[in-house]
């Protein structure tokens, strides 16, 4: 009988570091990408939950003052308290967003705050359109009437969407301030190793 073969001794691995002109810890993903999912979807979360919570806060107060004020009086009052909505919303989805996401610098917490801001406009259009999908009938009749509107309705018509538009510009303003109030200050970014 031969004696069993013995495989020469190897030598065991034995990670080494190799020098850099930087130290970096290890186990730590240098580069990443900067838009982060996960958070930008508990961003707008928070940002819808916080639109119901005070939009209902804003229902239940101006039901409450409805006997007291005129119809006109109402009418402003919602419009300045959906403002508001948009505005509080808004600035707790970024936070969320940029609090939630590893430590990146400003450039994390704008692009993800952003990504809020976008996400809820399409979700929020979507909506609209599914909503007012029963109307498409009501509006392929009204359509032909816009083009022979006046010009005080075309200049009302005209104010509306130049004031939908600065409210959504406001609304990222918002997010984006957010996403900077929200960002990590205690803990040194990734890219900075």
């Amino acid at each position: 009988m031969e004696a069993p073969r013995q495989e020469p001794e190897r030598e065991r691995f034995q990670p080494r570091l190799v020098e850099q002109e930087e130290s970096r810890p290890a186990g730590l993903a240098l580069r990443r990408d900067v838009t982060r999912w996960g958070p930008i979807f508990g961003g707008f979360v928070a940002t819808i939950a916080t639109a119901a919570v005070l939009s209902v806060l804003g229902a239940a107060l101006g039901l409450s003052t409805m006997g007291t004020a005129a119809g006109t009086d109402i009418s402003t009052a919602a419009a300045i308290w959906g403002g508001i909505v948009l505005l509080i919303s808004f600035f707790v989805g970024g936070y969320v967003a940029s609090r939630t996401t590893a430590p990146g610098g400003p450039l994390y917490a704008v692009v993800n705050s952003a990504m809020v801001w976008a996400i809820s406009l399409v979700v929020g259009i979507l909506l609209t359109a599914i909503g007012l999908g029963s109307i498409v009938g009501l509006l392929g009749t009204a359509v032909p009437n816009l083009f022979g509107a006046t010009a005080a309705e075309a200049t009302v018509a005209t104010t509306a969407l130049w004031a939908a538009f600065i409210g959504m510009l406001v609304a990222l303003a918002a997010a984006v301030v957010g996403g900077l109030v929200g960002m990590h200050r205690d803990v040194e970014p990734y890219d900075n190793y």
